[in-house]
């Protein structure tokens, strides 16, 4: 059996988030969040663990545990609990907590955002607003001012792909719940901002600090070449990750697998080719209606005799069969219009792109089959 061992330098870390852990936080935007009356978490963090209590005794818990980097983030709404206002007591606490983790023998590993931000910003929507950005940079320079220079890594913003698409682009998972892609693009615009013009605001201030962002980044199925996987990656981990260009180091964290199971291949298939069949087939039928509209009108303009001749058309059978799955054609793209202009993910489109043609042929064949219903 082959015997395998971690390098004799490697360093085990951990890594905790002030909101998450800490307690006694209610003054930033997931206090409001978790605690509004149609909340979608199952309860708030409020007191926590207690940590901002007892990190002194947690630190001590690492020692015996051989830990020898500890990544902890500092509540931006603790440090500047108002706009321009900040508290210096709580500035002392984490800059305590650093020098007990260098007295420890344990690397302190600074994160300066990690999900949560001060209500103050909430009125100007957040992230959505370049305010953000200016005030981010400015709680950066503080602490920086304030912070042993002994500390040397330092982690901007954690995970930006997962709150920004999560509070931007969905309305249930992180606040503040806001479903637009264009809002959604200009918060990742002012994040990623953010983090470079931070990155420089460090290092003004401690010339050997190794900055850089904590990615999320998922395992994909490199045969999913859907356009839905194509967005999500791209705007919730590629773009992020190209904005780490100048960073020091990447941090990477991958909690889950984006990929199809093998025992569902062959049903995927085949349910695929069905539908792109079905899809082809009333592509046909609403063709084939718009063209049965223009001769119904055509001959209702041309006098009675004519118009008699289509009455008698009408009674067939086939023609019967042909309107009933031309109706089922019109509510099948009905359908695929919401699906495709509310879907929560995927292509997000406004109504001056989602599908305009297709949306004025199924007008005209719902038009169309009403006045074919009453003329039979």
């Amino acid at each position: 059996m082959v015997k395998k061992s971690f390098p004799k330098d490697f360093i085990f870390g951990t890594a905790l988030a002030s909101y998450q852990v800490e307690g006694g936080i209610y003054n930033n935007d997931w206090t409001h969040w978790e605690n509004k009356e149609d909340s979608v978490c199952a309860e708030p963090c409020n007191e926590a663990c207690k940590h901002y209590e007892y990190y002194k005794e947690d630190i001590d818990l690492l020692v015996e545990l051989g830990i020898k980097a500890f990544r902890f983030s500092i509540e931006w709404s603790r440090v500047e609990p108002e706009e321009g206002v900040f508290n210096q007591v709580e500035i002392d606490h984490y800059v305590d907590k650093a020098k007990l983790l260098l007295e420890k023998n344990i690397t302190p590993i600074v994160t300066f955002h990690h999900f949560t931000t001060p209500e103050w910003l909430m009125n100007d929507g957040l992230w959505a607003s370049e305010k953000s950005t200016i005030a981010f940079v400015k709680y950066v320079d503080k602490m920086m001012q304030n912070l042993p220079k002994e500390v040397t890594l330092y982690n901007t913003i954690n995970e930006p792909g997962i709150f920004s698409m999560f509070g931007y682009l969905s309305k249930m998972k992180f606040p503040p719940g806001v479903q637009n892609e264009k809002t959604f693009i200009k918060a990742s615009n002012n994040i990623i901002a953010a983090h470079k013009q931070s990155m420089k605001k460090i290092k003004e201030h401690n010339p050997n600090a190794k900055v850089g962002m904590t990615h999320a980044l998922h395992e994909w199925d490199d045969n999913d070449t859907s356009v839905q996987k194509e967005y999500i990656k791209y705007h919730m981990e590629d773009k992020f990750l190209y904005a780490s260009d100048e960073d020091d180091f990447i941090a990477l964290q991958t909690y889950s697998i984006r990929r199809t199971s093998p025992n569902l291949s062959i049903h995927k298939y085949v349910l695929t080719a069905v539908f792109s069949i079905f899809h082809r087939f009333t592509g046909i039928c609403l063709s084939l209606g718009v063209i049965l509209l223009s001769v119904w009108i055509i001959l209702i303009a041309l006098g009675p005799s004519f118009y008699s001749k289509f009455q008698t058309l009408s009674s067939l059978i086939f023609f019967k069969i042909f309107l009933f799955l031309w109706t089922l054609t019109i509510f099948y793209h009905l359908y695929n219009g919401i699906r495709y202009l509310f879907w929560s993910y995927g292509k997000m489109m406004d109504l001056s792109t989602v599908y305009k043609s297709g949306y004025i042929v199924i007008i005209l064949s719902i038009l169309s089959t009403m006045l074919v219903w009453i003329s039979i």
